[in-house]
């Protein structure tokens, strides 16, 4: 699903197929994968964040869990929102954000709640991205994001903020 955005509204567009395998963004653009994952045993959640540039090279993750969280709508609206943020910081101004964003926008829309806790983090997000320059989201399938994935499963495990630049954290090496 891909929704294109070079305005400074935030609304949800057009909806497409999902592509079936990782494709790299294009020239000058940066992808920001990232999965949220959750932990009903331990009362957490964990969000992973993937930076992949044009040519699909590694260029940042970034790994934490945090307590509670434990509705899967609000741990990927966390997700989205620590991703967004990432990219910000990393100054990037130009990039495809890829996982539920477009659920999210969609979800919060139509539900009408203003003050749920995931309606406020969407709210969040919608004035986050509003400072890129151009910003797109495409929905992945789970198997084509699978190295974000085992990272989420892998942020589980560990008690704080592990941010990689420049190098690959060992756990998603042999996916990379």
């Amino acid at each position: 699903m891909k929704n294109s955005k070079t305005s400074k509204d935030v609304q949800p567009g057009l909806l497409k197929p999902t592509n079936l395998r990782w494709q790299p963004p294009p020239l000058n653009t940066y992808k920001i994968n990232w999965e949220a994952a959750v932990d009903r045993t331990q009362s957490k959640i964990a969000v992973c964040i993937i930076v992949k540039n044009w040519t699909g090279k590694v260029l940042a993750t970034s790994r934490l869990s945090r307590p509670l969280f434990l509705d899967p709508l609000l741990a990927e609206a966390f997700g989205a929102l620590e991703a967004t943020c990432f990219g910000l910081k990393m100054g990037l101004d130009n990039e495809i954000l890829e996982e539920t964003l477009n659920k999210l926008l969609r979800t919060s829309q139509r539900r009408g709640e203003h003050w749920s806790g995931t309606s406020m983090v969407v709210e969040d997000i919608k004035i986050q991205l509003k400072q890129f320059v151009k910003w797109s989201a495409n929905h992945v399938r789970r198997d084509v994001n699978k190295v974000a994935h085992v990272l989420a499963r892998n942020a589980l495990l560990i008690p704080h903020t592990v941010v990689h630049t420049g190098n690959v954290p060992s756990c998603i090496q042999d996916l990379i």
